[in-house]
């Protein structure tokens, strides 16, 4: 398998919000609490496209053949005083396709959103 990862960009709406849907039902399964609501694909997209226009979001698409077949998306946020750092990630969302699974795409999609939040000086990180 040749994967490769790479900043998700507008252009990948589509996929992107297919994969969220794909991560979604999986979820659903498990527990009925995480039922959509109506006019969860429009609300998605728009989440997704303010994600990908924000400088402090980090969304990364795994991509093997030019298909989408995983992605990963984060954020820097601001630290509580309390604590003893400014500034942590925070790992928003992560999926894979099924026929992906078990093959270290996700892996490789961690670790590269953990690239992303060491160049921008962030050693925290949370889920």
């Amino acid at each position: 398998m040749t994967v490769r990862i790479r900043q998700a960009r507008l252009a990948d709406l589509d996929a992107l919000t297919a994969l969220w849907a794909e991560l979604a039902e999986f979820h659903i399964k498990l527990d009925r609490r995480y039922a959509l609501a109506d006019g969860y694909e429009r609300h998605t997209r728009q989440f997704l496209a303010d994600c990908l226009q924000d400088p402090g979001w980090q969304v990364l698409l795994a991509e093997e053949n030019g298909v989408a077949i995983g992605f990963i998306s984060g954020l820097i946020r601001e630290s509580s005083p309390i604590v003893p750092y400014r500034r942590y990630g925070y790992i928003e969302d992560a999926g894979v396709t099924a026929t992906c699974r078990r093959q270290g795409v996700g892996e490789r999609l961690c670790r590269a959103l953990e690239a992303w939040f060491a160049e921008h000086q962030v050693t925290v990180i949370e889920l």
